[in-house]
């Protein structure tokens, strides 16, 4: 499944803390093939990196996939982790989640975000004393 246009362009500034994630449910598991893990591909000019999940979930259930835009994340198959980020033209995410030559498998997808994370509450908390402290002094 490869994203549109809008989704792609500079990347870099989500190197290191930015996310991927999106949600999957294999709604028919084909009776034959094994199963593959999940993966992701940025290819740019700047190269192509791909991340593979650690391991195999084969649920029924719907299940989130997440991963961080962080290079000892993803797999530089070529170019740059930041070469890629800087103009990614191709996002793509694998759908064939068994090795089967059959199509009698059929998966769900949904809610593919690529995001910033939110500040954690001890951060906004750790501002927001410095703030007091800084207008205390004055």
């Amino acid at each position: 499944m490869a994203a549109p246009s809008k989704f792609l362009g500079d990347w870099s500034g989500l190197s290191g803390f930015g996310t991927i994630s999106y949600d999957i449910k294999i709604n028919v598991r084909p009776g034959d093939g094994e199963p593959n893990p999940f993966e992701m591909w940025l290819i740019g000019p700047g190269g192509s990196l791909r991340w593979t999940s650690p391991g195999v979930d084969t649920t029924t259930d719907w299940i989130t996939i997440q991963a961080k835009l962080d290079p000892e994340d993803w797999t530089v198959d070529s170019g740059s982790f930041e070469g890629v980020l800087a103009d990614v033209q191709q996002f793509r995410i694998r759908v064939r989640m068994f090795s089967n030559t059959d199509f009698s498998q059929v998966n769900g997808f949904d809610n593919v975000v690529v995001a910033v994370p939110e500040p954690t509450t001890s951060g906004v908390l750790a501002g927001a004393v410095g703030m007091f402290l800084r207008r205390r002094k004055r």
